[in-house]
């Protein structure tokens, strides 16, 4: 999970103050409620992927949609250049994305940016395992509603090797995620 081996990536916080005026318009009262539609009609119970968001994470790193690489040649370009303060706003940028990843990686966060580049291809992964839906976290369910381990897929899509990944992802069963306090104490610059 150690994308970087230094302090050299960029991010720093940019801030950004947006002050907009917004006069509400009327709104009619509303009429009757619509019907609530029905989204599943059927007998059998609803069926959710779900995932480990560490193991989503682990694929995009070592996948090509992994734009770490561009941001490491943007630092040494800045310090060839000598462009002091863009190099250490892509150092700070770097430090805070090691962070972002050793909670991915090692805790429970979201990975949502990195379902992006295959989007696309989550339909047909719907279709192949029969499932209603594709979801992060499950809090709670009935025993209507069955759950199918759709990690494996998640980063095949990514590019990772299928028994690479189901290996990666029998291990990641064996550990518990880290909580907060073990994951802020990580070193962003290793």
């Amino acid at each position: 999970m150690h994308g970087f081996s230094g302090p050299l990536v960029l991010g720093a916080a940019i801030g950004f103050t947006l002050a907009v005026t917004l006069t509400p318009a009327p709104v009619p009262p509303p009429a009757e409620p619509a019907p609530v539609p029905t989204v599943i009609e059927r007998d059998s119970p609803v069926r959710l992927g779900v995932y480990d968001s560490r193991g989503v994470a682990i694929a995009w790193v070592r996948s090509e949609f992994n734009d770490l690489g561009e941001k490491m040649d943007a630092h040494r370009a800045a310090k060839a250049e000598g462009d002091e303060q863009k190099a250490r706003t892509l150092e700070r940028w770097g430090e805070m994305k090691q962070r972002e990843l050793h909670f991915q990686g090692f805790g429970v966060y979201p990975v949502d940016a990195y379902l992006e580049p295959i989007r696309a291809s989550l339909p047909a992964l719907l279709s192949e395992r029969e499932l209603d839906a594709i979801v992060w976290r499950l809090e709670a369910r009935t025993t209507r509603v069955a759950t199918v381990d759709v990690t494996v897929d998640l980063m095949v899509l990514l590019g990772m090797d299928r028994e690479e990944a189901a290996r990666m992802r029998d291990g990641l069963r064996r550990a518990e995620p880290l909580d907060f306090a073990a994951l802020y104490e990580l070193d962003p610059r290793e």
